[in-house]
């Protein structure tokens, strides 16, 4: 037997509705609370893909900004299929590229290459323990220890796993290098 997670309630309420939007082509127009923004307000959107969680979440093409995005089904408030709205399309490759380099349905800007070291024994339990989402590659190097690379759009929320590896991991790439620096330096402040 297979046991699903119960749906949040604007998982359940809403859910539907974007796949109709995804399976129709057809733009969806929503009530939307933005975490980034924390604003509540009224989006259009075209679906491409949907996630089902925990959370539940979909890839679409934000009318507003012209660019993918993740939203997340339990962040609407009202949703509908809004037919005067022309629907935008975005390539499948296109859209597989954009998960694919998305970690945890996050993806901050365009995916560069990271690349971080994890020294034993940590580096055990790091390999399976990694974020979900962009690809990454794991090698064992002789330090001894793991080197992990992926190519991700998602630099902030691999930071984060990062800076929870406290001495454990070493950075190797400036980018990933400067996020870490200052997640760890704000929780330090704060």
């Amino acid at each position: 037997m297979v046991l699903a997670p119960d749906p949040s309630p604007g998982e359940e309420a809403f859910l539907a509705v974007v796949e109709d939007a995804a399976s129709k082509e057809v733009a969806l127009r929503f009530r939307y609370f933005s975490a980034s923004r924390g604003a509540l307000e009224w989006r259009h959107a075209s679906a491409h893909k949907v996630q089902v969680g925990p959370p539940a979440r979909f890839v679409a093409t934000c009318h507003r900004s012209a660019s993918l995005k993740w939203f997340r089904v339990d962040n609407i408030l009202g949703a509908d299929l809004d037919p005067h709205e022309a629907f935008r399309g975005a390539s499948e490759a296109t859209v597989r590229e954009f998960i694919a380099t998305s970690i945890g349905g996050y993806t901050s800007g365009q995916p560069i290459e990271c690349r971080f070291f994890v020294r034993d024994p940590e580096a055990r339990w790091v390999k399976g323990s990694l974020p979900e989402g962009s690809r990454f590659e794991v090698v064992t190097v002789p330090a001894p220890g793991i080197r992990v690379t992926a190519r991700t759009g998602g630099v902030v929320a691999l930071a984060r796993h990062v800076v929870g590896l406290g001495d454990a991991a070493r950075v190797e790439t400036p980018e990933l290098r400067a996020i870490v620096r200052d997640l760890a330096e704000g929780a330090l402040r704060g």
